[in-house]
């Protein structure tokens, strides 16, 4: 049997803790709160290192932008306006 998952956002589960505070009818009461979509354990590997690239690429490309205008400025070629 495989484990399966439904995500949810952390800006869902907030709006559900403040609708949940509001209601004085939901004292003592248990909520199961739960994403849209089911997820095995691999599927979410396989976003969890698609969004991991994705921000390694980001960042590689800013460093190089950073080094690259860095380099620049340290040589003179960079003229403030």
């Amino acid at each position: 049997m495989q484990e399966r998952f439904w995500p949810v956002h952390c800006i869902n589960v907030g709006a559900a803790l403040e609708q949940i505070g509001m209601d004085d009818t939901t004292v003592g009461q248990t909520y199961g709160i739960h994403g849209p979509k089911e997820y095995n354990v691999m599927e979410l590997k396989e976003m969890v290192d698609r969004e991991i690239l994705k921000t390694r690429a980001a960042y590689q490309r800013a460093e190089s932008y950073h080094g690259a205008h860095d380099q620049k400025f340290e040589q003179g070629l960079v003229v403030a306006c």
